[in-house]
């Protein structure tokens, strides 16, 4: 395993959990990996870091991903709804194809953005008349107080750099604008082993609880609004997913799902 220092500096931590991940295997291999718990400000990390992600990896949409895709573009901009009007800038961040970046244009705001790394997943949103950028938030040089919102769906356990990036959503954000992020929650009573979905470690450099995610945004003059703690990681590979699609939104309720669903607002 390699050394670690987490984004406050430390380099104290405490295991979380160590073991062989194959719930998304590599080529077809097992993953040894640990999540580390920084002893200074409680973030997890992943070591040792993932390799990041190659902006010209192939795409390619499976029909039952897709379809799950949708489902979740949809949810997400019911969230929306209530903050959307004719003067609203969104932007998303991590928007993959711009599903959601098309339903927010088509609700009639004034300017639907999506940012997404994969260049083939960009290109083929261009395609359908989507505004996407294939860059890096702030290589796209928005103004500061720019936005009324920004979305981030599983996209913050991407970052590397989240320090920098999270400075960046707080520049391009307007005073008492909105922050909607999702992230995986590995506290849940659900998460049991190593082989949790959303561990990830070829991808996640970081992991997150209620606390740290809300202690780490409030760094950022972002604040906390709400939050809710629903089950994200059932796939169709799961030996009882029909059984956790039906407990998704009982279990949103009482707080006690794998996925941690927030909205925080710029401080003015």
């Amino acid at each position: 395993m390699s050394n670690s220092i987490c984004i406050c500096g430390s380099e104290k931590f405490d295991i979380v959990i160590e073991g062989n991940y194959s719930y998304f295997p590599v080529n077809g291999k097992i993953v040894t990996f640990q999540a580390l718990k920084c002893l200074s400000c409680g973030l997890v990390m992943t070591n040792p870091a993932p390799v990041e992600v190659d902006k010209d990896s192939e795409v390619k949409i499976h029909e039952d991903d897709y379809i799950n895709y949708l489902e979740e573009s949809a949810y997400r901009i019911n969230q929306l709804k209530p903050y959307l009007n004719d003067s609203t800038k969104i932007l998303e961040i991590g928007c993959y194809t711009g599903k959601l970046v098309e339903m927010a244009a088509q609700l009639g705001v004034k300017e639907s953005i999506g940012i997404e790394l994969l260049s083939k997943a960009a290109a083929y949103g261009r395609s359908l008349g989507r505004d996407i950028r294939d860059m890096l938030l702030d290589e796209c040089n928005f103004p500061s107080n720019y936005f009324d919102i920004i979305q981030a769906h599983h996209v913050l356990e991407h970052i590397p750099n989240l320090q920098e990036t999270l400075d960046e959503i707080s520049r391009v954000l307007k005073p008492n604008g909105i922050f909607y992020v999702t992230v995986p929650r590995y506290n849940s009573v659900f998460v049991r082993s190593a082989n949790w979905a959303g561990w990830y470690p070829q991808e996640h450099f970081w992991h997150f609880t209620e606390k740290t995610l809300i202690e780490l945004l409030a760094k950022h003059e972002l604040e906390i609004s709400k939050f809710c703690c629903p089950i994200h990681h059932a796939t169709k590979k799961d030996k009882f997913y029909g059984v956790k699609r039906m407990m998704k939104w009982g279990v949103k309720n009482l707080n006690m799902g794998d996925t941690l669903e927030a909205f925080f607002y710029k401080k003015s």
